[in-house]
C-alpha cells in the first residue's frame, strides 16, 4: 500500500465492505493477519516491497509519494 495507488484503492474498497458488514461503532481496533504465517505477507520471489515495480519506476505511485 505504500507504493501503489491501485493497491490503496483496493484496500479502501475492502475496508468499506468490512465496515458495512460489521457493527464497528464500539470497536477500537481490528488486526488483520496472515493467520500465523508471516511469510505470506512478503512479496513473492524473495524481494522486498521497496524494490517492487511501482517503487522502482514511479508508475502508479500514490500522489502523496514522490
Amino acid at each position: 500500500m505504500v507504493f501503489s495507488e491501485p493497491v490503496r484503492q483496493a484496500a479502501e474498497l475492502y475496508l468499506k465492505h468490512v465496515f458495512a458488514a460489521l457493527p464497528l461503532r464500539d470497536v477500537w481496533a481490528i488486526r488483520l493477519t496472515s493467520g500465523g504465517d508471516d511469510e505470506m505477507l512478503y512479496p513473492p520471489g524473495g524481494t522486498f516491497w521497496a524494490f517492487e515495480n511501482s517503487a522502482l519506476t514511479g508508475r502508479d505511485l500514490p500522489p502523496t509519494v514522490a
